[in-house]
């Protein structure tokens, strides 16, 4: 029993009357805000992912989006083809774009 005391000290958690140790519950939360973060990042997600697929504005600008994520590609890939190899980045970059599209 003074062994169990001793680690009850130890710790400096507290005995209740009836004998019990009184600790908070650590999967009870006071603050939300990461809960209320969390459903208004979804909630703003939903409606952009929305807006791109289901407006036809939307499918302009997902278009404008892929072409431009083509282009950066096909520029990194012929510069990095360009610093790897002795090919020039004028002959890379028509390469790349013929893959990349």
């Amino acid at each position: 029993m003074e062994l169990f005391i001793s680690f009850l000290s130890a710790t400096r958690t507290k005995l209740t009357p009836v004998g019990y140790i009184d600790m908070k519950n650590p999967f009870e939360k006071d603050d939300h805000t990461g809960l209320i973060v969390g459903i208004a990042i979804g909630v703003t997600a939903g409606i952009t992912l929305g807006w791109l697929f289901l407006t036809k504005k939307g499918a302009e600008y997902r278009e404008q989006i892929t072409n431009r994520f083509k282009e950066v590609i096909s520029d990194d890939a012929a510069e990095l083809i360009s610093e790897k190899t002795i090919i020039p980045k004028k002959g890379a970059k028509v390469a790349t774009d013929i893959v990349v599209k």
